[in-house]
């Protein structure tokens, strides 16, 4: 049994936009109506193709430079923020859950 690929995926798969593969696939014959379409593997592969003889293809971009990512140095703890800053890290989930909390505003009446 063939399997089919999506006009959206192909286009994915190539690198060029939906309209493109979709104006492709009419040249070549091929029912499509939209980048949601399926077609066969066959025919995928004459789109692949035809989409490299007409120089469609975007080029692969060269590697980069390797150059190491930088990272942001940690930030200096306070004197007295040694104890804070060790009970912070020791469960991030906390400040999670006190951003959400609620208190209501205490109002006192004379």
């Amino acid at each position: 049994m063939p399997s089919n690929i999506r006009v959206y995926e192909l286009a994915r798969e190539l690198g060029i936009p939906n309209q493109m593969v979709l104006d492709l696939c009419g040249q070549l014959g091929i029912g499509v109506k939209s980048h949601s379409s399926s077609i066969v593997e066959a025919q995928a592969d004459r789109v692949r193709r035809k989409a490299e003889r007409e120089g469609l293809l975007p080029e692969p971009e060269p590697p980069a430079a390797s150059a190491p990512p930088q990272t942001a140095p940690a930030p200096e703890a306070v004197d007295g923020d040694d104890a804070a800053a060790g009970a912070r890290a020791a469960d991030p989930g906390d400040e999670e859950i006190a951003a959400n909390v609620l208190r209501r505003k205490v109002v006192h009446r004379q």
